[in-house]
């Protein structure tokens, strides 16, 4: 039978007199994972940085972890269209020609992560195809093409070789880009 000075606690009886029952525990492998989802929700991959440092430490305890958990929930979660992921290796959006001869146009995702991701150029559709699952780790930045390279694409195409407007200048025609796009070259 237990007595008014025991403590059920993780499962067994602890007396609250006894100086070798510490209720002091490590935070559970649960709220560690959860802290981590709600930091990557509301914080920037540039600040998760040092909170994700402090949990790898493994110095938190269960109730400062709850307290954190409680305070991270107040917080809100940043708006992943609106933030831009920074450049990977340099590597932005724009036309490329990796080492192996394949084109690729890198673009931004618009929705969720804001991750560059790239799309192979398709012969047989003259045009930018569908997203190549682990491509952008193969681009660098000095792979970038020069403006008159990037150009012929937008020639083949009909169309502006960096955003795919339809171009209406002669002189956009022509150079197969727009006067904007042009510019980030």
């Amino acid at each position: 039978m237990r007595g008014p000075l025991n403590v059920l606690y993780g499962g067994f009886y602890k007396d609250k007199r006894r100086k070798d029952t510490n209720m002091t525990t490590q935070a559970t492998p649960k709220q560690i994972d959860y802290i981590r989802i709600l930091v990557t929700e509301r914080y920037t991959p540039e600040e998760q940085a040092k909170y994700m440092e402090f949990l790898d430490a493994g110095v938190l305890e269960m109730g400062r972890a709850s307290e954190i958990i409680n305070h991270l929930k107040t917080l809100p979660k940043i708006n992943r269209t609106a933030y831009q992921a920074p450049a990977e290796n340099g590597v932005t959006v724009g036309l490329y020609r990796t080492a192996d001869g394949t084109a690729y146009k890198v673009k931004r995702a618009v929705y969720g992560s804001g991750h560059l991701y790239a799309c192979p150029w398709d012969e047989a559709s003259q045009g930018f195809g569908e997203k190549e699952p682990g491509a952008i780790r193969k681009i660098r930045a000095n792979d970038r093409m020069s403006i008159e390279e990037a150009g012929q694409y937008g020639l083949a195409m009909s169309a502006c070789a960096h955003c795919g407007r339809a171009l209406t200048d002669e002189e956009s025609i022509a150079r197969g880009l727009g006067p904007i796009c042009a510019g980030k070259y």
